[in-house]
């Protein structure tokens, strides 16, 4: 078996893309999330002056430290290989588990003006937490385990939306190196004080939830998607996944649709506020009825359900309002290649 890799998995490749941005602090989560719900507006409301302009744009630089591996990381996803193994030892030669150390380092070297100090500590803290998971992306790369490399870029995109909703909208801005990505750090989605606290929960649901669901899938569906003839991963390669994140994902549902629950809906937005909730309640479902199918070893119909919650996905931001799909699209961002073919 010959693979041809035509793409990546999001996490790996999102590494310095940080597309979690977004939230408001003043959402009103379940007392019992361990979080406030959103991102932290650690920053005032007043222009910046050109030396806070200059420093953001020196962070900015830093974070594009590691476009050097993510090259080098490229050229080899666009070659021929023997098997996902021997991409993986392509990968570690590449440098895999040590793409951030540059980033760390020059970003160590800024002094932050007083406006981004705490943004600036957030920043460092996280990113040493980003290199500590990248060097076990390393070690898995050279053991060959595609479990626990999919599980450790899963962790890298945790660790990233983390950071998002962490610092200021203007320091989210500048570690995002993708255009696209930007919007992701406003705000203020409109729909006052429902759409500020619905769009802080739906940052935190975009952060907590997208990596999860990406590494239950496997990586059949996105670093290893070009693999034909036979699977990447075994049966009991799918059970590890889902004894890693099944609960996880669970929990983060259940506390999503608490959280949305919670807010008190405009007549304006309430046919879409019931509409998120029932796509919470069928993600739910289909998330408990792909764990089933991994328990009974059954591949084929774990992925098929998980398909399912796809569908579900695209299907209901078509039946939003521009409006409340405006306040919400930190989720469903309208990606006609991800929903084509339903």
């Amino acid at each position: 078996m010959r693979v041809k890799v035509f793409a990546v998995s999001a996490a790996l490749l999102a590494a310095v893309l940080l597309t979690a941005c977004g939230g408001s602090g003043d959402s009103g989560p379940s007392d019992d999330t361990g979080n406030d719900g959103g991102a932290q507006d650690t920053a005032s409301d007043e222009p910046l002056s050109d030396d806070e302009s200059d420093f953001l744009r020196r962070v900015g630089i830093a974070f594009r430290q590691s476009e050097a591996n993510f090259d080098k990381f490229s050229t080899i996803l666009s070659q021929e290989l023997e098997s996902a193994e021997a991409l993986l030892g392509a990968l570690s030669e590449a440098g895999a588990g040590t793409t951030f150390d540059p980033v760390i380092e020059a970003l160590e070297e800024l002094e932050p003006p007083e406006r981004f100090r705490v943004d600036h500590e957030v920043a460092l803290e996280a990113m040493r937490a980003v290199a500590t998971a990248d060097r076990d992306i390393g070690q898995a790369a050279q053991d060959g385990d595609i479990v626990a490399f999919t599980l450790g870029n899963m962790q890298l995109g945790l660790l990233q939306g983390e950071l998002a909703l962490g610092v200021s909208p203007e320091y989210c801005e500048a570690l995002s190196n993708d255009p696209v990505s930007r919007p992701l750090c406003e705000r203020d989605a409109g729909g006052g004080e429902y759409g500020l606290a619905l769009h802080s929960i739906m940052s935190r649901f975009q952060a907590e939830f997208s990596p999860r669901v990406g590494a239950l899938m496997g990586p059949d569906t996105g670093l290893f998607a070009a693999v034909t003839f036979a699977p990447v991963l075994t049966a009991e390669d799918y059970s590890r996944l889902d004894a890693a994140v099944g609960a996880d994902i669970e929990d983060v549902l259940e506390r999503t649709r608490r959280d949305v629950q919670a807010l008190d809906a405009p007549a304006e937005f309430q046919a879409d506020h019931d509409r998120l909730l029932q796509f919470l309640d069928e993600t739910l479902g289909v998330v408990q009825a792909a764990l089933q199918a991994g328990e009974q070893q059954d591949s084929i119909q774990r992925m098929e359900v998980l398909e399912r919650g796809r569908v579900a996905s695209c299907n209901t931001a078509e039946d939003f309002s521009p409006e409340f799909q405006a306040i919400v699209d930190v989720f469903f961002d309208p990606d006609p290649g991800f929903c084509a073919g339903r």
